[in-house]
């Protein structure tokens, strides 16, 4: 009987359409403070902000709702995050930027993945996302929100070793291309494999398409700078 208010509550659209994009919009902000911070550096925020307002205000008018086009749209808000990370791994400027950031924030980052799975349940009871998109379908994400606390712990309080944080951080970013494989080939588009009943529409839609153009991109750029300073470090104590 206690549980009964909360079934009707999650069961009322106008409810649902209200708290979704708060929780997500919270999420967000909390990525994107985590991950300036852990810069110590101010213009990462003028990049993020940049492509928080260019996205935005295509979202906002449609652009990325044509599905018809070729090459997809969607293209363009997914793939330009991904593109500066390679220039920036490949470069030596680069690498000494990642090397200045704060590993500790960069792991409490991925706490996030707690409300962007959440996000995407109250997307999913909207019919604006497929079931497989959730935790109740491939989608294992929330596996590395729910065990930030316990490896935080483990290396940064008990001192276990730096592998352990590795591992953690290789597994997690497996899991998020999981994510992303399942989320793009769900969307409506060309490449469209999975979930014809319910698509993926949502991550088309303004605000949910900061989800895949700024959201997971700070999730695997946390992801690879923590991998690259931790062999970094492992390379050094073997000196």
């Amino acid at each position: 009987m206690l549980l009964l208010p909360l079934f009707h509550i999650i069961n009322d659209m106008n409810y649902l359409t209200f708290i979704t994009p708060i929780v997500f919009i919270f999420s967000l902000i909390f990525a994107i403070v985590l991950f300036v911070n852990s810069s110590n550096k101010i213009y990462p925020i003028y990049f993020i902000g940049f492509w928080i307002l260019f996205t935005g205000v295509l979202s906002y008018f449609n652009f990325f709702e044509n599905t018809e086009s070729l090459p997809p749209r969607f293209i363009l808000a997914v793939a330009p995050p991904l593109l500066l990370l390679f220039i920036l791994a490949f470069n030596k400027k680069g690498l000494d930027f990642f090397s200045r950031f704060n590993i500790k924030l960069l792991t409490l980052l991925h706490l996030v993945r707690i409300g962007a799975e959440i996000t995407l349940y109250l997307l999913f009871l909207q019919g604006l996302t497929p079931e497989l998109m959730t935790f109740n379908g491939v989608n294992y994400d929330l596996f590395s929100g729910l065990s930030v606390g316990i490896i935080y712990y483990l290396v940064f309080v008990k001192k276990a070793n730096q592998i352990l944080l590795l591992l953690w951080n290789v597994i997690c970013l497996i899991i998020l291309f999981n994510t992303v494989y399942h989320g793009i080939l769900s969307a409506p588009g060309p490449f469209q494999a999975f979930a014809f009943d319910q698509p993926n529409i949502a991550v088309l839609k303004y605000p949910y398409i900061w989800l895949p153009s700024v959201l997971v991109p700070l999730v695997y750029y946390a992801h690879f700078i923590s991998i690259v300073k931790i062999i970094n470090e492992l390379r050094e104590t073997k000196k």
